[in-house]
């Protein structure tokens, strides 16, 4: 995991690529991928967003420059596309370049096999926002969960 400023971001390194959960703000890719070269990894293959908040798919213009595999249910690529606005901060975010925008997306689950583990992808509907995820390692035990589970308080609602 890499904490900074936004989102935390989940890491799987290995022989077959780096995967990121989420990627924090644009500003940050630089340092976010000194992390990951730290750990053996490198500029990440697959990329997944828990859900479209900048914190959380911010960054994602520069790895999707880069050549990586951005991966979001679809609410969240409709949001990227369209700009979105969140009521509770009074935020607008303008529409995301096209390298931003994810080119795999689901409606319901998804699994992806990397590294000799199993990502199994689920969609929560009616949670944080239209379009969250949990992303868990089923090999490793280990489930990042975005802003569907805040520490010490309960999550807000963005109903888009």
């Amino acid at each position: 995991m890499i904490t900074g400023e936004g989102g935390n971001i989940g890491l799987l390194t290995g022989s077959e690529g780096s995967f990121l959960v989420d990627d924090q703000l644009a500003p940050l890719t630089e340092k976010i991928i000194e992390v990951v070269k730290s750990v053996g990894g490198e500029v990440p293959h697959f990329l997944i967003n828990t859900h479209f908040h900048g914190d959380h798919s911010g960054g994602n213009e520069n790895p999707g420059k880069a050549g990586t595999l951005i991966m979001a249910h679809h609410a969240v690529r409709e949001r990227l596309v369209s700009g979105s606005y969140i009521g509770a901060f009074d935020m607008k975010s303008r529409p995301a370049d096209n390298a931003a925008l994810p080119t795999v997306t689901y409606s319901e689950n998804m699994h992806v096999q990397i590294n000799g583990e199993t990502i199994r992808i689920i969609h929560a509907p009616g949670a944080h926002t239209d379009g969250d995820s949990f992303v868990v390692s089923e090999d490793a035990n280990i489930e990042h969960a975005g802003d569907i589970f805040f520490n010490g308080f309960f999550p807000f609602i963005d109903d888009p």
